[in-house]
């Protein structure tokens, strides 16, 4: 089974998985991880306590808001646990192509929710007055 943890500052995690529940309705295999909402949890013992709650055998896909930050940088501690996989730089288009795709190779779920990823993140004033786009990404 693959599970996909939601894992961000704050309550951002449940905010964004809001999103997905109207427009996909609920997934099981999708929780929320939101750090730092209580000061005496600490991070550390968060992360182990909700990995060790997953099966060793199953498949963990780690969605993180921010490369380099604490959350991320708890669950990368942790690579050495077969079958987790992490991806920073969380955003809805992701998070929504991750669980359309949840049963196919986690390889294939992932390069496809990164690209689908950078495809979202657009400048739209240009496009909306009709001015050419001088580059791809700003």
């Amino acid at each position: 089974m693959r599970h996909i943890i939601v894992a961000t500052h704050g309550k951002f995690a449940e905010g964004i998985l809001d999103s997905v529940r109207l427009i996909m309705g609920e997934h099981k295999e999708v929780q929320p991880f939101c750090a730092f909402v209580e000061q005496e949890v600490n991070l550390n013992d968060q992360v182990d306590a909700l990995l060790s709650s997953i099966p060793e055998t199953d498949e963990i896909l780690v969605a993180a808001d921010l490369m380099g930050g604490s959350v991320c940088n708890e669950f990368i501690r942790r690579l050495d646990r077969p079958g987790l996989h992490i991806v920073a730089g969380l955003n809805l288009a992701m998070l929504l192509e991750m669980i359309a795709n949840v049963d196919l190779p986690i390889n294939d779920v992932i390069r496809s929710a990164v690209e689908l990823s950078r495809e979202s993140i657009v400048y739209c004033n240009p496009l909306a007055v009709g001015t050419p786009v001088e580059c791809d990404s700003f």
